[in-house]
């Protein structure tokens, strides 16, 4: 596969580092701390096999514990910062991926209660609030999508999981369905009285859900625990 590259010498740089004869383990992938005797067939986060699994033999200036909970939390070091050129390097330094999200995460939400009330109440300014808050989404969401593609190259190598698979189907279920209410405003601006009303918001509440399930599962992969 083209990141299995990626993911042997991130394992190896870890080797090397930390050394492999402790029985605290990180995953290179996600930098999941496994604390046992023995390697899991597979890291429990992201999937990873686990020859992908670096043991961990000294704590530097690199790692941080999280409080209260004993979790120890590394900077990703298969990647050196000074190889990533472009938007790649721009995307990896400004975290421009958990940036991003915040827009449609927050946005649309707002978007869909505007739209209830436009349709339920006949209320054609909060009918116009909505569409302007689809439309400034829609020009966000190629940030959003390009910059989480190359977070998921580079910090995660690529690794696909069923969380990872889960958070791709949602956000193209959320993408889709923002290009559909954006286009179907322009070509009607009356669908909020016209007999389509109630499908026009019941894509709206599905896109909404996908984005809140997108957002969870997206922590999950950021934020997992043991």
């Amino acid at each position: 596969m083209w990141f299995s590259a990626g993911q042997e010498r991130a394992a190896e740089v870890l080797k090397k580092r930390y050394g492999s004869d402790m029985k605290t383990w990180e995953c290179t992938v996600c930098k999941y701390i496994y604390e046992k005797e023995q390697l899991p067939g597979k890291c429990p986060v992201c999937g990873a096999g686990k020859e992908y699994f670096a043991g961990m033999k000294s704590v530097n200036e690199e790692q941080t514990t999280t409080a209260g909970s004993g979790r120890l939390t590394l900077s990703f070091p298969g990647l050196s910062r000074a190889e990533l050129t472009g938007f790649t390097r721009m995307v990896m330094n400004y975290r421009l991926h958990p940036v991003s999200v915040y827009t449609p995460n927050g946005v649309l939400p707002l978007g869909f209660v505007f739209l209830f009330f436009a349709v339920v109440l006949d209320l054609s300014g909060f009918e116009r609030a909505a569409f302007y808050n689809f439309v400034f989404v829609l020009l966000i969401m190629p940030l959003v999508i390009l910059s989480g593609i190359v977070t998921w190259r580079n910090r995660y190598q690529g690794i696909l999981n069923k969380t990872i698979v889960g958070k791709i189907i949602t956000s193209v279920v959320v993408a889709g369905a923002l290009v559909c209410l954006v286009v179907w405003r322009v070509i009607d601006p009356g669908v909020t009285a016209s007999a389509g009303k109630w499908l026009y918001l019941l894509i709206a509440l599905i896109m909404v859900v996908m984005t809140g399930c997108a957002g969870y599962l997206g922590g999950k992969v950021v934020l997992s625990r043991k």
